[in-house]
């Protein structure tokens, strides 16, 4: 499994937990930024998976669907809103760490109609 495919699966995990909070939710993705690092094509500079997902998640095309469904496969925002136990401030906490990650929400239910 990817890292990429890692860091979402536990993001999912994390959002679907019965005691998830900002703290909690602060702490994993903290570990999650030491996760191993990643060469970007462009310029050979190491970066997280974690930092890779919110560059793809902010900088998202309206008109790629493949990425779309890529970021949707484990949607940990909406995965988020589904649970009882997230708090608005949770939401605003991810909305924040993860810019634009409601647009990607949005536009995979625009691609699968």
């Amino acid at each position: 499994m990817s890292n990429y495919k890692h860091i979402q699966l536990e993001l999912c995990k994390a959002v679907e937990s019965e005691d998830i909070s900002v703290d909690t939710l602060r702490e994993k993705i903290k570990e999650l930024s030491t996760t191993t690092t990643s060469e970007t094509e462009d310029n050979n500079e190491e970066r997280s998976p974690l930092d890779i997902l919110r560059d793809e998640i902010k900088n998202i095309n309206p008109d790629d669907s493949d990425t779309i469904h890529k970021l949707n496969k484990y949607n940990f925002f909406h995965k988020a809103c589904c649970n009882p136990n997230v708090t608005h401030e949770v939401i605003e906490y991810i909305s924040e760490e993860f810019p634009n990650i409601e647009t990607v929400t949005y536009l995979c239910n625009d691609v699968l109609e």
